[in-house]
């Protein structure tokens, strides 16, 4: 389900906040689990790099509609 669109969750600084927070999340659920499954420390960063981009641009393209 999406979230209703109206005036206010279209700005840019809207925009940037939800994408800031869902990248905060995808890199923490792609990082942390590569950490503990011992990956070395490039790796888990690439990892929790590509989560953010992934899962961040995914929910925000969700919510922004």
């Amino acid at each position: 389900m999406r979230v209703p669109i109206d005036d206010t969750t279209g700005c840019a600084l809207c925009r940037f906040m939800r994408g800031v927070a869902f990248g905060g999340a995808g890199a923490a659920v792609i990082g942390f689990p590569a950490h503990w499954l011992g990956f070395d420390q490039q790796t888990t960063l690439i990892d929790a790099f590509f989560g953010a981009l992934i899962i961040g641009g995914w929910l925000n393209r969700w919510v922004s509609g």
